[in-house]
């Protein structure tokens, strides 16, 4: 007996959680919700409108939309219709917003009503004059109003079915260390992408994953996207804040939940998290920058359940440490999911033993296929083996240990260098956080007349009371390395930081560029 393999497409999936579960819920936002069978009508019914404008593939559809029940039908809709979403992040500069949407091109702008007003208000954006404008909520000059649109399109299966290699989703860059790039991935990567992540996250149909951040982070897309490939449950926050988050994983009985280590921390310091039953709660992922050890612990001993710390890029390559690992290795960040590989490498590329710091470069399935419209930076971005495979350069500096587990210790770019030894911030950073009256820190690199670069602390007190200066100096420089030694404390109220909570050191190392340090 013969027959052919069924291969479904991450969009198949939907389609067939539409046909087997269309009774159950996807998507829960507020007092609203989809259930799979009105989330799938609803997103061929976009699908089909796209492909009625003439929009497709090798189009992209600029999405400016706040988190909000449309948020998901729209993202799967431009998805299913062939065409690439680019989620746009709304906390970002107009400049940043003109310029991101020039990058992409868009043939669609689908916006809430704030950025809808905000698009009109910028200038530069006449080459986009002919692109087609749809507006959710409300109504405004020039802007088709969304939901009618949506509701006069067939629901009818749409004309073609993305392949494999077509683009899917373009997330832009957090910025962190210079212009934002437009990180492009196809369909097979991102059906990857999900694939990979339930597992991490063990995410099973009857799990509810909560989304707090905006669609613009790919920390979001992997929430969605393992939820869904699974057939769960989505909750859709409008934004993250402690105690109506907390709120809602007891009403919704939330099983799942991924975040980034600052949203933990607001979390933990919530004087009334103890008031709220999150006793649903199965799995706590966390990703996004180094998670202190101290600060996991607290965690674990407020909620019992597993814990899984991922380090990973929206480029694509990631690792995973599971809560089993993690008791025993606390400072780690894991080893590659299942089927990617990792190295370490020197500065002229050859490859780091145990032990040494080097280059993390990954080779994995889930690579991105380029930096939109950037040749160049692609080329630049990975490292091709002798059999011709291309490893991922991520820019990080980490070391193995026996195991083969990662230790994430800084980005090259925030590397410092004194008297020609490599100082890992990180490194000073976990021990300053430990501090009772420290609540966040920021290690930087400043010019010396004698060692070429010396650490700087950049501290937000607790409770905005700042400590002796002196004294907090003395105490981290007598729990760090003789080369480690902090060369001055500098007080703030708050850090820079990105939508995600990563802190810029870009700016910061700008804002400091004119102090030097006298020899020692």
């Amino acid at each position: 007996m013969t027959g052919s393999a069924i291969e479904p497409m991450l969009c198949e999936y939907f389609e067939l959680h539409g046909k087997w579960r269309a009774e159950r819920n996807a998507v829960l936002y507020e007092d609203a919700q989809l259930t799979w069978g009105e989330l799938v009508t609803r997103m061929k019914r976009v699908a089909n409108g796209l492909n009625a404008m003439g929009i497709g593939a090798g189009h992209r559809v600029a999405v400016l939309i706040d988190n909000r029940l449309e948020s998901v039908e729209v993202l799967l809709g431009v998805i299913r219709s062939g065409a690439a979403v680019a989620p746009i992040n709304l906390t970002i500069s107009n400049d940043a917003i003109c310029a991101q949407l020039l990058d992409c091109g868009p043939s669609a702008i689908i916006a809430s009503p704030a950025e809808a007003l905000r698009i009109d208000t910028l200038g530069g954006l006449a080459p986009l004059a002919d692109c087609q404008r749809l507006i959710v909520g409300q109504r405004a000059p020039g802007w088709v109003g969304y939901q009618a649109w949506r509701d006069t399109q067939a629901c009818t299966m749409p004309r073609s079915l993305p392949g494999p290699e077509d683009l899917c989703t373009i997330i832009y860059s957090s910025g962190t260390t210079g212009i934002p790039k437009g990180i492009a991935h196809n369909h097979r990567g991102r059906l990857v992408f999900a694939q990979h992540g339930a597992l991490a996250m063990r995410t099973h149909d009857d799990a509810v994953t909560i989304c707090s951040l905006g669609f613009y982070s790919n920390a979001t897309w992997l929430s969605l996207l393992s939820a869904f490939v699974v057939g769960g449950t989505v909750v859709v926050e409008s934004a993250f804040k402690p105690e109506k988050f907390l709120r809602t994983i007891e009403r919704r009985a939330v099983t799942h939940l991924f975040m980034v280590p600052l949203q933990y921390r607001m979390l933990l310091e919530h004087p009334g998290r103890d008031t709220f039953d999150v006793s649903s709660l199965q799995v706590l992922g966390a990703a996004g920058a180094v998670m202190a050890a101290e600060l996991k612990t607290h965690i674990s001993a407020w909620i019992d359940c597993a814990f899984v710390e991922a380090y990973g890029l929206t480029e694509g390559f990631a690792t995973i440490l599971s809560d089993q690992d993690g008791r025993r290795k606390p400072t780690s960040v894991g080893r590659p999911m299942p089927g990617s590989d990792m190295k370490i490498l020197r500065a002229d590329d050859t490859e780091a033993a145990v032990h040494e710091p080097g280059e993390i470069i990954g080779l994995s399935a889930l690579t991105m296929t380029d930096y939109f419209n950037r040749p160049a930076e692609t080329k630049a971005s990975f490292w091709t083996d002798e059999q011709g495979r291309c490893w991922l350069r991520t820019g990080d500096v980490g070391y193995l240990d026996e195991e083969g587990f990662l230790y994430l210790l800084d980005r090259k770019k925030d590397m410092i260098v004194s008297g020609g030894q490599n100082i890992f911030p990180v490194d000073i950073e976990l021990v300053g956080t430990t501090h009772p009256d420290v609540a966040q820190i920021a290690v930087i690199g400043v010019a010396h007349e004698k060692w070429g670069e010396t650490p700087l602390a950049v501290v937000v007190p607790k409770n905005g009371v700042a400590p002796d200066a002196a004294e907090l100096l003395a105490w981290i420089n007598a729990r760090v390395g003789k080369r480690q030694r902090v060369s001055a404390i500098v007080f703030r109220k708050t850090l820079p930081v990105n939508a995600l909570g990563k802190v810029l050191k870009r700016e910061l190392r700008e804002q400091f560029a004119a102090a030097t340090a006298s020899p020692a």
